[in-house]
């Protein structure tokens, strides 16, 4: 399995996952522009663990810094809330990030060989440290009742509730739009044109030939230079340092949240690499650190009250791992040219997936100027919620601090080769339409780097972790950020979606905590 490598960051290496025989050099150039490198970031003031005290009380303890921990800690901040955010990395250009290593340890079997440490980052700032800035939206149909959601688990909320959270979050990541299609999901706010436009004038009147209707990719593009997306690091973790009654803490690796006997959160266990152990205490806490290292947590956090661990009486912690997954096509268009290289994205087949129960369907379609004859298809079908498919603790490894690492059982299920096989044959449909011939199916598949579904939400406590309001169903002051709550995997990139629930939950905890203190 060929692996593409794309970041150095202080000693961590970042890597993509298994390719076909097709070079996707314009999407690796595209990432290569899109990623930050680790001398390109500003330098951040945090505290040390040491600098925190036993005796201090917070009204909200935060656990990761990435995009989601960013945005809950400033807006909290901003309502006067007294906030701590402890993160387990260092900064990327710190010589501290370089002695994680021995704290990223994680054990994967199944059918699929998941380069799992290798598609998420820790360190200050998160994934949005290496992310590409992609903001498609999820289709309503993801969250509405439809056949497929009646066999994988039904979202607890719908579009129309997630909407205004949307436009919220398209602003705290500056996103930027293009072409729209009439199956786009509906919104109410109008998105700034983007810095550089994309066009494809010529693949989309192509594509009119086959009545499929391209769109552009929605992007998070900054002002700054080369027209990056929004990152924790540089645009979020500055301000929240600067509001009164906030800190920031690097190298504390979150190891216990210690509960009372009625399932309360009364502590944060947080270790540093130096020894150094405190007890931080809280009103409310907030589970931050992504969907494998958030599952860990939860299971590391057994007590005699939840001896199975925190938040897993229903035994769901950690189960339906989900990732995005793409495989390709290609085909040659007999005396086609073009004058310059285009992309776009398509969903217009993902509603009537749905109601056939296969997930859903998106793809791209690209087209190089080099090779003007030649069509690429990158597609992807959400994979179906698989309880087999989990996160739990290793029996025989252990990380630095001598916690059980992670244990990631993955591989495709029946119904996932099922609804890739419907996928193919209707693409290759599409392309047949299109006069095209030479149409192959590359081997391998692509990785997103989207960890999904391991603390999923849902209405029904003997099926989910989480209820509508993001909050542990098994403890009253514990909640859960970022795509490890998402009820499937659906349409779309997870990071505008997770920064809209965090939004959402700032509001909830806001109102939340004024109550607790005038109580």
């Amino acid at each position: 399995m060929k692996r593409r490598t794309f970041i150095l960051l202080g000693g961590a290496t970042v890597a993509a996952g298994a390719l076909g025989t097709t070079s996707l050099l314009w999407r690796e150039q595209r990432r290569r522009r899109r990623t930050v490198k680790a001398e390109q970031l500003p330098p951040l003031e945090t505290q040390t663990l040491a600098q925190i005290k036993d005796t201090d009380q917070f009204d909200v303890c935060i656990v990761g810094s990435g995009i989601s921990g960013a945005v809950l800690g400033t807006a909290l901040s901003d309502a006067g809330i007294s906030t701590i955010i402890l993160e387990s990395g260092y900064h990327p250009r710190s010589s501290q990030q370089a002695r994680i290593g021995p704290l990223e340890v994680a054990n994967t079997r199944g059918t699929l060989d998941y380069p799992l440490l290798t598609t998420r980052l820790r360190a200050l700032g998160g994934t949005t440290n290496i992310w590409t800035g992609n903001c498609y939206r999820f289709h309503p149909a993801d969250f509405d009742s439809n056949p497929y959601a009646e066999k994988v688990g039904a979202w607890p909320i719908t579009y129309a509730q997630v909407e205004p959270w949307y436009a919220r979050a398209e602003e705290t990541l500056r996103v930027r739009g293009g072409l729209s299609a009439s199956y786009s999901p509906r919104r109410s706010n109008e998105l700034s044109p983007y810095l550089a436009r994309p066009v494809f004038p010529e693949l989309d009147e192509l594509f009119q030939r086959a009545r499929v209707e391209l769109e552009a990719y929605p992007i998070s593009q900054t002002a700054l230079e080369d027209r990056e997306p929004v990152r924790s690091l540089k645009s979020l973790l500055p301000e929240y340092v600067t509001r009164p009654g906030t800190r920031l803490v690097s190298g504390a690796t979150v190891t216990k949240l210690i509960t009372s006997d009625h399932g309360e959160v009364v502590g944060a266990e947080a270790r540093d690499l130096d020894r150094t152990q405190r007890t931080v205490r809280a009103g409310t806490y907030v589970i931050a650190a992504g969907a494998t290292e958030g599952a860990r947590l939860l299971l590391l956090s057994a007590s005699n009250r939840f001896p199975h661990g925190l938040g897993n009486s229903s035994d769901q912690v950690g189960r339906n791992f989900n990732e995005h997954v793409s495989r390709m096509l290609s085909a040659r268009l007999p005396g086609y040219r073009t004058k310059m290289s285009q992309r776009a994205r398509c969903y217009c087949y993902h509603e009537e997936f749905l109601q056939r129960e296969l997930g859903g369907l998106g793809f791209t379609v690209q087209q190089r100027k080099e090779k003007p004859e030649q069509i690429l298809i990158e597609y992807d079908v959400p994979l179906r919620p698989t309880a087999s498919n989990r996160v739990t603790l290793a029996g025989d490894r252990r990380d630095a601090l001598g916690n059980p690492a992670v244990q990631l059982d993955f591989s495709f299920s029946e119904s996932d080769e099922i609804a890739y096989g419907e996928a193919r044959r209707r693409l290759e449909k599409v392309c047949r339409s299109l006069g095209a011939v030479d149409i192959r199916p590359e081997q391998g598949y692509h990785w997103s780097h989207h960890h999904m579904s391991t603390l999923r939400m849902g209405a029904d406590p003997t099926n989910s972790v989480v209820n509508a309001d993001l909050r542990l169903h098994d403890s009253p002051n514990t909640y859960v950020l970022g795509s490890g709550t998402f009820s499937s995997s659906g349409a779309g990139h997870p990071t505008l979606l997770i920064v809209a629930l965090t939004h959402r939950l700032g509001e909830h905890l806001v109102a939340r905590v004024g109550k607790t203190r005038t109580a």
